[in-house]
């Protein structure tokens, strides 16, 4: 974490508490990007190093991350490794995907080494997956307690619980591994190297590509938001799936084109947008804010996004290990957030609960977190506002300088 030492025990407490925390509301969607606290853990913490691509929360709170080589287990104070298991795991070996079970379970799919499953202290190999002449680069995670298992062509649905199931899946033979699925009734999406493909009530599979209205034919992530809207991440931008046909997401200039690796609706509908070296988006009440190193930000590239059980948004970066966006009790507001100017000179809170500010840039009021301007007098000019008076009324005074 990159703080001073004095800091490390509070910040340490309060990410802790966040990490197991029961569900709480997500990030005030009200609030401007740069306000939230933004805090970056890596090796110091004991992450495997600063490249953070995968992410998952298991039953128990505990976030499980890897960056390739390596996975460990979170708790928002220190990262653990998982248990031995026979026969060992090489240690350079690649952990191709990362899953979560409903019975408190975490998958690991290594490139040469096969399937891990950890479950509390224990590690083992449940499946043998006889056949398969390289291991498993790509597990989906599909809801809860289940992923789509892809190898050289081949397709599995995976039950994530105690009994381990593999059962034989149908889809398109040349659509490659499938980098995420989604389930939503009777339908199955999937996505990979070779764009969407949507199997319906009756088994039938149907493909789109950038022919259909996708951004890109490289989909990294499929995701459906309350609405019933299908976001699709790919290498060329965000796609939604409306009326049938695939479009461009086109809510901000600077993520045209973009790579795009995860799309996340949080739990108060708020559109948060994860790309490969132009930052992190968020999409809310039809305006689009961006968050970048210039901002503070650890890295520009994000592998993926979670939203823990307190409405933290953790993001696995190239270069700044896992960052996780929270709220704190101290927050500043300046021009980025709506002030006219950033020298303050007075503050009172009234007594409806609105805090009013005066100074170089006139007059605000805080309201439920909004910053408002208040209208001055012609005569007022340019002047700074150098006190605030409430009167018996309830109506607000203001003296200037001249």
């Amino acid at each position: 974490m990159r703080e001073a030492r004095a800091r490390g025990l509070r910040v340490a407490a309060t990410v802790a508490a966040a990490v197991f925390a029961p569900a709480a509301a997500a990030l005030a969607p009200h609030w401007h990007l740069t306000q939230f606290d933004l805090r970056c853990y890596g090796p110091e913490q004991g992450l495997a190093s600063d490249n953070v691509q995968r992410i998952v929360q298991d039953r128990d709170g505990y976030l499980w991350t890897s960056g390739g080589w390596g996975a460990v287990r979170f708790d928002g104070v220190r990262a653990r490794s998982p248990p031995p298991v026979d026969p060992p795991v090489d240690e350079r070996d690649f952990i191709g995907s990362l899953v979560a079970g409903s019975d408190g379970s975490v998958w690991l799919g290594l490139v040469e080494g096969g399937l891990v499953r950890v479950l509390g202290t224990r590690a083992d190999r449940p499946l043998p997956l006889t056949g398969m002449t390289r291991a498993v680069p790509y597990l989906a995670q599909l809801g809860t307690g289940a992923a789509i298992l892809s190898h050289e062509g081949r397709y599995f649905r995976l039950e994530l619980d105690a009994s381990p199931d593999l059962q034989p899946l149908t889809a398109p033979s040349d659509f490659g591994n499938v980098h995420t699925a989604l389930e939503t009734a009777d339908t199955l999406w999937i996505g990979g190297p070779r764009g969407v493909a949507r199997r319906d009530a009756t088994g039938t599979w149907q493909r789109y590509d950038t022919g259909d209205g996708l951004t890109d034919n490289l989909v990294w992530y499929l995701t459906r938001d309350r609405q019933g809207r299908i976001f699709a991440a790919t290498r060329g931008g965000v796609s939604v799936f409306v009326d049938g046909r695939w479009q461009a997401f086109d809510i901000h200039p600077d993520l045209r084109g973009e790579v795009v690796r995860h799309v996340l609706e949080d739990r108060d509908g708020t559109l948060w947008i994860a790309t490969a070296g132009a930052g992190l988006f968020r999409h809310v009440d039809g305006r689009t804010e961006r968050l970048t190193t210039a901002e503070g930000l650890g890295s520009n590239l994000i592998w993926s996004l979670l939203e823990d059980r307190e409405g933290n948004l953790w993001m696995p970066t190239a270069g700044a290990g896992l960052c996780r966006l929270g709220e704190e009790p101290m927050r500043a507001y300046t021009r980025r957030e709506g002030l006219r100017n950033d020298l303050v000179r007075a503050v009172i809170r009234t007594r409806d609960g609105r805090l009013w500010t005066g100074g170089n840039g006139g007059v605000h009021w805080l309201d439920d977190e909004r910053i408002t301007a208040a209208p001055l007098l012609p005569e007022a000019g340019d002047n700074a506002v150098m006190t605030l008076l409430e009167r018996a009324d309830g109506s607000v005074h203001a003296g200037t300088q001249t």
